[in-house]
């Protein structure tokens, strides 16, 4: 029992070495995807700036409470709920258009509990898109641990279908004590229509999207080279 958890103790350690480069977000690639943008630019920062695509919003965080300021009048602040963001690995993904964006935020570091949360901004508001159960229930289907069950991470690589449907990425956690340790699985769910129109194996997804994906795919993506 000891050399176990000792082994899955050094394999953690092996992984953040191998994703030094990205561990504190702070690199020009995104952790995730490779257009993604980490939010904040130190490990003590508790206020940030980040402009959408075309200046008319800005992703804002004062005392990591996130806001979009709408930058063109008439001017306003749209505060996204509850939520609570914090160096040094939360990122954002902005839509082309500028009127979606997603937030890939971890609360235990590099290794996960990795979630995504994606927001529509309105006229008078920023809305919180919600995912139907459809992709973990998937995810955990076909990955099933037993008792060596962790909860996976997801995040989002990028927006598609004209920014209405997100292409997510589930991945089961990198330290797991599951065969499955560090598999992927894509899912590329439409907030239009409320559902999942495709789900890719890991071959599938680095073969469609690896100009899309992030440093934390770097050794998937060079042992298929």
């Amino acid at each position: 029992m000891v050399n176990k958890y000792l082994k899955l103790l050094f394999l953690a350690w092996v992984y953040l070495i191998s994703n030094a480069q990205s561990c504190f977000g702070f690199n020009e690639q995104g952790t995730w995807g490779a257009s993604t943008i980490p939010v904040f630019t130190s490990m003590d920062a508790a206020d940030a700036l980040v402009p959408s695509p075309n200046g008319s919003f800005v992703l804002s965080v004062k005392n990591y409470k996130p806001f979009i300021e709408r930058t063109h009048p008439p001017k306003a602040n749209y505060p996204l709920g509850k939520l609570e963001i914090g160096p040094p690995l939360t990122e954002i993904g902005w839509a082309q258009n500028s009127n979606s964006f997603f937030l890939n935020i971890s609360d235990g570091g590099e290794v996960g509990t990795w979630m995504v949360h994606a927001f529509k901004i309105t006229s008078d508001r920023v809305v919180e898109y919600t995912f139907d159960e459809s992709i973990m229930k998937r995810f955990l289907t076909r990955f099933n641990c037993g008792s060596e069950q962790e909860t996976p991470n997801f995040a989002g690589i990028r927006w598609t279908q004209n920014n209405t449907a997100l292409l997510i990425v589930g991945e089961m956690p990198p330290h797991s004590g599951c065969k499955y340790m560090g598999t992927i699985r894509g899912y590329e769910y439409s907030f239009l229509r409320r559902q999942l129109l495709r789900e890719y194996s890991e071959a599938e997804l680095i073969e469609h999207f690896h100009k899309d994906l992030g440093a934390r795919f770097a050794r998937k993506l060079k042992s298929k080279n």
